[in-house]
């Protein structure tokens, strides 16, 4: 069993160690947390050490109780090559946006979203395939777009962006999603192109049996209409990771 945090820089610094170690346990990130070891440390040590966890909602909480960071809490339970997003997707034909701007707009609320963000999306591709225009949740974005992503617990907020449709546009997609651990929450989506709305055959609002016109996406999520949370009307799109 470790013991003190000496082992863990030992397996990081000679990581044929690995094998003679015990696995790690929730105690022994109570321990090292209370030793004062960074959390980076502490992943590092997840990904280099075996280990045998307690991941029951109960010892996961407890384990946040004690300053254990939600990147460890993830990779305790999702492991280190998880990459997931959840999505629901709508298409926009090219005759109608090619060469025109976009407003995208939608209210999102969050609880307890961690290791990731919610947040609204679009992407632009050319005739090869290859992206030219957007802004989507899984690429690196400016400190402005960034202030434009959901994350941890949220009430009900805007979100909304511009983007301008190259002419050479061939594929045009766009709409909501989340990565990382927890729930969201997406309503009253709004699409103007040059200023006017469009979408009258989507189902911005999720107020039908089924978000009309949407796919959805995400190995590992579960998407669906709630209908028991509404940002306006009666009910919103749900965007959960699968415990």
């Amino acid at each position: 069993m470790l013991r003190n945090a000496r082992l863990i820089f030992s397996v990081l610094s000679l990581p044929w160690l690995a094998a003679a170690v015990e696995p790690l346990t929730n105690n022994d990130l109570i321990k090292l947390s209370r030793a004062g070891v960074s959390q980076e440390t502490i992943l590092r040590a997840l990904k280099a050490m075996p280990h045998q966890f307690d991941t029951s909602p109960q010892s996961l909480e407890a384990l946040r109780d004690e300053g254990i960071s939600s990147d460890v809490l993830f990779y305790m339970t999702h492991g280190f090559d998880v990459q997931k997003t959840g999505r629901a997707t709508a298409a926009i034909p090219i005759a109608e946006a090619a060469g025109k701007t976009l407003r995208f707009s939608a209210w999102i609320k969050t609880q307890n979203v961690y290791h990731g963000y919610a947040g609204i999306w679009c992407r632009v591709k050319d005739a090869a395939g290859r992206f030219i225009a957007g802004e989507e949740i899984q690429t690196r974005m400016t400190a402005s777009q960034l202030a434009q992503r959901a994350t941890g617990t949220t009430d009900w907020k805007n979100y909304t962006f511009k983007l301008r449709v190259p002419a050479a546009a061939q594929e045009i997609t766009f709409g909501v999603g989340m990565n990382g651990i927890g729930k969201a929450w997406f309503d009253s989506l709004t699409m103007e192109i040059d200023g006017k709305p469009y979408g009258n055959h989507l189902d911005l609002g999720f107020e039908a049996p089924a978000a009309t016109g949407f796919r959805y996406s995400g190995i590992g999520y579960t998407l669906g209409i709630d209908k028991t949370v509404a940002h306006s009307g009666r009910q919103s799109l749900q965007i959960s990771l699968v415990d």
